[in-house]
């Protein structure tokens, strides 16, 4: 669960926009590959995010590369697409 960030908290966090992260739900891709509740999303695949929805193409990539912004650090948090169950 994301938040849009406005400048002046974006600021604060070490970043000028994004979404913040306010929740992972556990068992879910994002939570095993480490996004974290106070990260700050900047990128999904080397596209800025800046508001939601944020994944509009309708191609899923099996993995996507979260730029994020933590404790004023930038880190890379790669999530696995979930396997698509067969029909």
């Amino acid at each position: 669960e994301t938040i849009t960030l406005r400048a002046p908290v974006a600021s604060q966090l070490g970043t000028t926009a994004g979404l913040l992260v306010v929740y992972v739900e556990p068992a879910t891709a994002a939570f095993e590959a480490g996004l974290q509740p106070g990260d700050v999303i900047r990128s999904i695949n080397g596209e800025a995010v800046s508001r939601r929805p944020f994944l509009s193409s309708t191609i899923q990539p099996a993995t996507y590369t979260f730029e994020v912004m933590r404790n004023k650090q930038k880190r890379t948090v790669t999530v696995k697409s979930p396997a698509k169950k067969k029909q």
